[in-house]
């Protein structure tokens, strides 16, 4: 070892190296050959211990009311989709209703016409029987 940017310094000792853990006897996933950057790419975590309690949650935080609210933007593609969508649906729906209202509207005059022209036959009998 060589410090380039000291060069007055010397180099660390062997000794000052050497380190070791403060319990070696204690259960551990890493090795004592592990470097440093092996236990820090592990981020130096033996164990993930993960447990959650929804109740536990609940009853620390203990809220009065719970509430949420959505604050959301119409933008341009959602208005013309949603315009495109109303002018499909009554184009549709038109071409299902208009053909009904007009055979309706059309018995109607014919039936207006026929009544008309009973009532006129009626008057005319009435007439020429006299």
């Amino acid at each position: 070892m060589f410090n380039v940017d000291m060069p007055k310094r010397l180099p660390l000792s062997s000794a000052t190296l050497n380190i070791k853990p403060l319990n070696s006897s204690a259960l551990s996933s890493f090795l004592m050959e592990d470097t440093v950057e092996t236990i820090f790419n592990r981020l130096m975590i033996e164990e993930w211990k993960m447990s959650s309690s929804f109740d536990g949650y609940y009853n620390s935080c203990a809220p009065a009311t719970c509430t949420y609210r959505i604050v959301k933007r119409m933008d341009h593609v959602y208005v013309v989709a949603i315009v495109g969508g109303l002018f499909g649906g009554l184009a549709t729906s038109l071409r299902l209703i208009v053909p009904v209202i007009a055979k309706l509207f059309y018995w109607i005059i014919l039936h207006q016409r026929r009544r008309r022209a009973n009532i006129r036959n009626q008057q005319l009998d009435r007439h020429e029987g006299k």
